[in-house]
This record gives C-alpha cells, structure tokens and sequence, in this order.
C-alpha cells in the first residue's frame, strides 16, 4: 500500500484502461442514529479514511467529513458517483461531482437523502465519465430506466434529453414485472413522468411555435424578421425536431421551409449586394472617395454599374449608384487631368534642344517657359507635377544664364522707368522715394560701361532731380495745410477757430498761392474759400448784432435803461425787433430780446399817461369860449368844472416844480381861497343876475390857471429828465 495525503494521488506508470471500474467498494459510509456518517469498517489516519483496495496500482483515498457532504479525492477531471442503499434498493445520485485540478472532489449537501440512520452509501470513481459495462446492475427489472426518467428522487423535473422512448422502454420494462410493491410504485413513476414529458411537450410546442413566428416579418410570412439569420433558422428546426410526430410539427416545417427559402432568396441579394458594393469600394483609393484607387478606368466603373443594375429597387441601389456617379465624375476629372499632364509634358519637352536637356531650344523664352509653368500649375498635386515643375526650373535656370546681361539691363531699365509717372518724366511716379534712386542707382552701377549705362545714369539725375524739388514741395504743402487747418476749429470745419480773421486768411491763400497747381493746391483752395465763407458769415452777424443793439441802446435814455429816450414810439421799437430778430440764434440775440421787451413795456406805460394828459387837456379847454382863455363858455358851470377836477386829482399830489415840491391841487380843494371863491360864485346852476360878473369870472380862470400851470409844469419837468410814467 502506499501514504496518500489528500490533496494528492498516485499513478503507476501502466496506463488505465478506459471504461475501467475502479474501486467498486471504495468507501462505504453508514449513517448513525446521530445522523452523522461514520467510517467503517476502515483504518484511520489523521481522520482520513484509506481505501480497502486497490486496483492496478492505481489507489484513490476518499474522507468522509461533517453530516451531509462527501469529500475524497481521485484523478483530474474524473466523474464521481455517489450510491444510495433505501429500501433494498441502490440509488444513484444524479449529481455527480468533478474532480477538480487539485484532485479533490466533494459532493452537495445530501441532508434530503440522509434523513435516517443506516443508509449506506457508496462511492465510486469513474475514469472518462462512464462505467465498466460489464457492472452489475443493482437495479434490475426497470428500476435504473424510471430513475434516469427523473433529475432526482423527488420525481418533480425530468432529466434533460428525455424522450416519449425513453418513458416507453421504461414501463415496458416495468410491465415485465412481477406484480408486487414495487412494480406499482415504479409505474406511478412513470405516470408522473408521462405527465411532467406531456407537460414538458406542450411547452415545447409553444415554444417551437413562437420560435417559427419570430422568424417572419409578419402574418404574410412574405418576408423575414429584420435580424433573422441561418442561426434562428436552426433554432427553429431543433425546437421544431423535439416534437413528436403530427401535422402540428408537419406544418411548422413548412413554415421553416418557407423561412429558409426566404432567407436563401436574400441570402443570393446581400450577396449581390456585397458583390456590388465590393466593386464600388474598390473603385476609391479609399473611404473618403476623393480619389479612384489607381487602375480604375471607364470598364472598371461599366462593371459596377452592371452588377448595381440587377439588384432590387431599393436604398441600396440608390445609394450605390450615388457613389458610381461619384466615380464616374472623378474619372472624367482625371481623364482630363491626364489630357493636361500630356500637353504640359509636351510643351516642357519643347523648351529643350535634346533629350539631355543641357541646352535649350533655339526661340525659347521667359514667354515659352511662362506657359509651360501655367499649364503645369492647372495640374494636380502628385509626382507628374513636381517633376515638370523640376524640368521647368532647369530651362528657367538655362534661360537666366544665357540672359543674364540682359536681365540686369532690362532690371535696370525697369527700376528707373518706374522712377517717372509716364515717358515725358517730366514727374516721378507716386511713392518715389530716395531710398528708390538709389536703388536704381545701385542697379546701373552693376552695368557694363556703354551707352546704356550713361543714359540710364543722365535719366536718375533727371529723378534726382525731380524729387529734390518734390521734396520742397511736400514741405511747402505741409505747411500750408497746417496754415488751413489752423483756420478751423475742428475736423467738421464749420466754424473757424477763435481768434481768426481775414489776415490770417491771407496768410494761408499766400502760402497756397505758392504751391505748384495739382489737387492738393486745388483743395486748400477750397478749403480756405470756405473758412473766407464762415469769417464773411461771420462778419456779417457781428454788424448785424452791432447794429441791433446799437438800435436796443437808443430806446432807453441811460444806461440804467429805466425810461425811454425822447421821442421813442413804437415803430422805434419794432425796428428794433426787426434787426433783432434777423440775428442768430444765441445769448446776444436773447438778451436784446429781452431789452426790447423792457423798452416795450417802459413805452405802454409812457403811452397811458399821455392818454391821461390829453384827456385833462380837453377837458379844461372845453372850460374856456376861445384859446385866447379871457372868458368861460356860456354852459360852464360847477358841474362842468368837476370833471376836470377829478382828471386833475388823478395826478400825484406832490410834483417837483423848479427843483421844489409844489401842489398843483390846493386851487381846486375845498379850503383854498379858490375853492371858497367857487362855492362863492359858481356854486350854483346859474351866476347871478346881478353882481360883478367879471370878478367871478376872473375867480374862476385864476383857479384854472393855477391848475393849467401845475400840469405844464410837471410835464415839461417829467419830459425833460425822461421819467415820464
């Protein structure tokens, strides 16, 4: 015998026989009244249990450990089988574990199947999965077919594979049975099984049924699911082969038929399709489809075409054809290209005398090479390209070297030509500067000697010349725009800067004057009329403005402007308005507004006391029968007198008579001596009959005198200083 640790085994060097039975009475276990396994009748180790036999020099120790589960040990990847003793008879577990890589196994929890003490159990290894054929079989008569009907003893899930055969050759042998227990109970068994198959059977139906429906696009069947493929197709027919035999299973083959012939149909058009989009791809260089892959020519794009042409109407098509179309236009583009290549390559072999290309051809020049160069520029970028624009660059380099004199002169030539603005050179191009001469001076001076030489250098003196005197020019032009500019308040120049007058004016049209005519005289001309426009503008509104106030000034007689000069009325007034309101707008026109408006009402005034004045005037010349005043008009009485006594009261009691305050009024008051001689003698309605008439006569004039001369007075007074209200 031979140690063995758990986790390993030993092999002889013989090899195993396959289907070889080893250790059919490996281990035994038998469960106790504790419903814990124990080992007997085997020796311990370290509480590992060693085998009782070995067979070919091939030994497996097993351990029973714990109250339900199995462990042991055996070669890589071996199946164990686990045997149950119940009632007479030996049961196989279903569940049969592996032997894993390190060359354990252990069984699941058997808690169901040891429930009772006493049951034995037996263990064994079975090399390549099966069992040697010639075992004998414990359960004899039927008992091994119902078992392998069922996943395990609970009969409640048949084991995978089963078939109505299999149930059938199960109760054919258990109807050979001699009628007793068993016999009974093994056909119930197989009643649950035909039960549990018929129940399995329709599920499978519905199932084979839902997976021919999903193969269709829909009730038609015209035509398939989008996704369904070869694969679904074999699906479909395994769940369809698992039916037994019927017009149900008939009719979802035909239903499958229908179903591949759908899909070889479309099968035949993807592979079209693919046919013909391979052809199209390949007519790119690549999946940008800018450019044909090289080779590609019109039978190329013809094939493509034709394959596109036999499949179906649809967005494949369409867009297939887009993309030849694409192809189609890049060709004639690149047929046209290659039209051009050629005719460039011809006119660049032209350039050349001979093939060695060391010379070139006699007539060649910047003209020929110039149009070599266009043609070669309308060229695509690629190597054809570069290489005629490297050939090109030789005839250039040819060309420069056999001309190269007359390249210098003609540079020369050139640069002085473009010193003058036309061929009088009577003035030089705009933007010459010195940096330009000299330039050219430093052109011609590379010449040979000769006359082309001289005459270039005569005709830079002449710019030189030219310029020298441009120079003074531009300085003087410098300063008279400054002189304009500075006639003008800002850039808008509609209005001239404080202070400017004609002289300053003159200055500027001076140093304008001196210019040489051209658009620069031309527009500070312009410039200066129009600042001679706003200081004439100008002028005019300051005389306007003097004479308008000059006229506001005669109004009033002081410059307190508190009463009018003599003789002011109001058409003085509305002439004043006139010149006033001609002046633009502004602070002067407002404030000589403002004066008329005093003035204005300074003369309202004036003209209601003059009213008052002449309506006292009237009144007491209608007291007297002439304008000699000797003697009353026939009708004057008291009554006549009282108006103009009220008129006369009207006037200020105090005036300024000779420098003194005087009463123009104590004539007419009621205690003036007057006044007495009134009531006296004109009292009444009538003068009396009899009496001195004269003297009453001469009572009355006295007082009318006195009052005559008041006013007289105080108005020639009033007049006089002005004040008059």
């Amino acid at each position: 015998m031979y140690g063995i640790r758990m986790e390993e085994f030993y092999m002889g060097e013989k090899n195993l026989v396959k289907k070889f039975l080893v250790g059919a009475t490996l281990v035994t276990g038998i469960v106790s009244s504790s419903n814990t396994i124990v080992q007997t009748p085997l020796n311990f180790t370290n509480k590992f249990a060693e085998a009782a036999e070995i067979t070919d020099e091939f030994k497996i120790s097993t351990i029973v450990q714990g109250d339900k589960i199995i462990k042991g040990q055996g070669p890589v990847g071996s199946e164990v089988t686990i045997f149950l003793l119940v009632l007479g008879s030996e049961y196989r577990l279903a569940n049969k574990p592996i032997v894993n890589e390190h060359g354990l196994w252990e069984s699941q929890d058997m808690a169901s199947w040891l429930s009772e003490a006493g049951i034995p159990i037996r263990v064994e290894v079975n090399v390549d999965g099966t069992l040697y054929e010639d075992r004998t079989i414990v359960l004899d008569n039927g008992e091994d077919a119902v078992a392998r009907l069922f996943v395990d003893i609970t009969d409640t899930e048949l084991n995978e594979g089963i078939e109505q055969v299999d149930i059938d050759e199960a109760r054919e042998l258990v109807e050979a049975l001699p009628d007793r227990e068993i016999k009974t109970t093994l056909l119930n068994r197989i009643a649950t099984a035909q039960d549990l198959f018929e129940i399995k059977l329709v599920e499978l139906q519905a199932e084979a049924k839902e997976a021919v429906d999903n193969l269709f696009s829909d009730e038609t069947e015209t035509s398939l699911k989008p996704g369904v493929n070869q694969v679904a197709i074999e699906e479909a027919k395994r769940l369809v082969e698992k039916l037994p035999e019927g017009e149900a299973k008939i009719a979802l083959e035909e239903r499958i038929e229908k179903a591949q012939n759908l899909l070889t149909r479309q099968t035949e058009d993807e592979t079209k399709k693919a046919e013909a989009k391979e052809t199209v791809d390949n007519l790119f260089s690549d999946e940008t489809e800018t450019s044909l892959k090289p080779g590609v020519n019109q039978a190329a794009i013809e094939e493509a075409k034709k394959l596109v042409e036999k499949l179906p109407e649809g967005e494949a098509k369409i867009a297939l054809e887009e993309r030849i179309e694409k192809a189609q236009n890049l060709l004639t583009a690149q047929t046209e290209d290659e039209t051009k290549k050629a005719e460039a390559k011809e006119t660049v072999d032209n350039l050349f005398s001979d093939e060695t290309e060391t010379s070139l051809k006699p007539g060649v020049n910047q003209a020929a090479i110039e149009e070599a160069k266009e043609l070669v520029e309308k060229l695509p970028e690629g190597e054809v390209k570069t290489a005629l624009k490297e050939r090109i660059e030789k005839a250039q380099n040819l060309l420069t070297r056999q001309t190269e004199d007359e390249t210098k002169k003609a540079e020369a030539k050139e640069t002085v030509d473009n010193l003058f603005s036309d061929e009088t050179e009577t003035s030089l191009k705009p933007g010459v500067n010195q940096a330009a001469i000299e330039e050219a001076k430093r052109l011609v001076e590379k010449l040979p000697e000769g006359e082309a030489k001289i005459a270039l250098e005569e005709r830079i003196e002449k710019a030189q010349n030219l310029l020298t005197r441009q120079t003074e020019d531009e300085t003087k032009k410098a300063e008279a725009k400054e002189t304009a500019d500075n006639l003008f308040s800002d850039e808008t120049e509609t209005s001239l800067k404080t202070g400017i007058n004609q002289a300053a004016i003159e200055e500027a049209k001076e140093l304008v004057e001196k210019l040489p005519e051209g658009e620069v005289k031309t527009a500070l001309k312009e410039r200066i009329e129009k600042a001679q426009n706003l200081l004439t503008a100008q002028t005019e509104d300051e005389t306007k403005k003097a004479e308008a106030k000059e006229t506001v000034d005669n109004l009033f007689s002081d410059e307190t402007e508190t009463s009018l000069k003599p003789g002011v009325n109001q058409a003085a007034i509305e002439e004043a308005k006139k010149l006033v309101e001609k002046l633009p707008e502004g602070e002067a026109k407002t404030a000589l507004k403002e004066r008329i408006e005093k003035a204005q009402n300074l003369l309202t005034a004036q003209t209601e006391d003059e009213t008052k004045k002449a309506e006292a005037k009237e009144t007491v010349d209608n007291l007297f029968s002439d304008g000699a005043e000797t003697s009353l008009k026939t009708v004057v009485n008291q009554a006549a007198i009282d108006p103009s006594k009220k008129i006369v009261n009207s006037y200020p009691d105090e005036v300024k008579i000779d420098g003194k305050q005087g009463d123009i009024k104590p004539a007419l008051k009621p205690n003036s001596p007057s006044s007495s001689m009134q009531k006296e003698t004109i009292g009444k309605e009538k003068l009396p009959a009899t009496g001195d008439s004269a003297s009453v006569i001469t009572s009355i004039l006295a007082g009318i005198m006195t009052v005559l001369s008041a006013i007289y007075i105080r108005r020639h007074k009033r007049v006089e200083k002005g004040s008059l209200k």
